[in-house]
């Protein structure tokens, strides 16, 4: 139990290869003794480190044996906390809905014995797969409860990556002010703390703020204080394998954006790159949508085609709505731009119902108009009133 709990604390000291030697330690000494609380807690353990820093095969098979482990020995605590994190792999591979059936038995068990770790660990990740999923509402009050309950108690571990997802949460909305907020508090709280799980991804969301406003040198400066903390040696590989996924993405939209199209095809086939090897397939709906973008503005239109293509067959099979109404409208500006009429007023349909679709479930009329707001969506509504 001591080594079990050594590695555990050694996860969030970040030592990591310390915790999973603790952990290792713990399950040589309580296998042949059938201990299996102390095999629940090392298991699970040595996935969420496996998993947080990328190596998702033995995380998955570790998560299954803190299952296996917790339900036999009524580990409640280890056992709601593997099925949310069991969720979260499957919300990084884009498999939303069974990424909310763990999660949900997760928090089930949780609200049951009134587990506190467990329900704050809920908040976050859930939150994380219902936003995936677009049930935004869900996601909002499952986020506004996990920042009252880390409040309430004093957390910030959890605090302060409750707000980044909130503030990713109302960027996709479109509600750039609100989302600005939140996610500065998130990276200051982040930077005080020396957190490499909450400092990038809150910064960029700031970045990806900065760029929807049109603003490509703040931008720029964000992304790229954003890429030193990931080249830096001495930084944590915690997440990194995720938030530099995105960062290439980002950097792809601001090169396009700048016109420098040869840096912005090269963080396409990174993202793509860095995006296959995990199966994360939003954010190879991004790095095939950038793709095909490149191509549009060089003028290589076959190119562009299969990339975009690409792009919508993947968001239409994990059904994100952003991914999705996004893709629709980089579909609906590539054939308005070879002048095929029809086909760019389809793909501005498929885009103007999910958008609808979306406005329709979100539970305030101050989110519904920021998403009206959006200057893509502005666009879609344009190409649909043309002749």
């Amino acid at each position: 139990m001591a080594l079990a709990a050594m590695a555990w604390a050694a996860t969030w000291a970040g030592d990591l290869d310390g915790a999973v030697a603790h952990a290792c330690e713990a399950i040589e000494v309580a296998a042949p003794a059938g201990a299996e609380t102390v095999l629940a807690r090392a298991q699970f353990t040595i996935g969420f480190v496996r998993g947080v820093t990328g190596g998702i095969e033995e995380a998955k098979r570790a998560i299954e044996h803190a299952l296996v482990a917790s339900r036999s020995s009524a580990d409640t605590v280890h056992h709601s906390l593997a099925l949310t994190f069991a969720g979260l792999i499957k919300n990084w591979e884009g498999e939303f809905a069974p990424a909310d059936q763990l999660q949900a038995e997760g928090l089930r068990i949780a609200r049951e014995h009134n587990l506190l770790l467990p329900l704050l660990f809920s908040a976050f990740l859930r939150g994380l797969t219902l936003t995936g999923k677009g049930d935004y509402a869900a996601a909002l009050a499952t986020f506004h409860e996990g920042l009252d309950l880390s409040e309430k108690v004093g957390d910030e571990v959890i605090h302060h990556r409750l707000l980044n997802c909130l503030g990713w949460l109302h960027l996709e909305l479109g509600d750039l002010e609100g989302a600005a907020e939140l996610n500065r508090k998130s990276a200051e709280g982040g930077r005080r703390r020396n957190d490499p799980g909450t400092l990038p991804n809150a910064e960029l969301n700031l970045g990806d703020i900065f760029l929807a406003r049109g603003d490509l040198a703040l931008a720029g400066e964000t992304f790229e204080r954003v890429d030193r903390f990931a080249r830096d040696p001495a930084t944590s590989a915690w997440m990194r394998f995720r938030y530099s996924i995105r960062l290439c993405a980002s950097l792809g939209e601001l090169a396009l954006a700048r016109g420098d199209l040869d840096q912005a095809r090269a963080h396409a086939e990174r993202c793509l790159e860095l995006a296959t090897r995990t199966n994360a397939r939003k954010n190879l709906v991004k790095g095939w949508r950038l793709a095909g973008e490149v191509a549009s503005a060089a003028r290589k239109w076959d190119e562009a085609e299969r990339a975009l293509h690409e792009a919508r067959a993947i968001a239409e099979a994990i059904g994100n709505p952003t991914q999705l109404w996004r893709t629709y409208a980089a579909l609906a500006r590539f054939y308005a731009e070879q002048r095929k009429g029809e086909a760019a007023r389809r793909a501005a349909v498929d885009a103007g119902r999910v958008v609808d679709g979306v406005l329709g479930a979100l539970p305030s009329e101050t989110l519904r108009a920021s998403l009206e707001a959006l200057a893509p969506v502005r666009e879609v509504r344009a190409r649909l009133k043309e002749p």
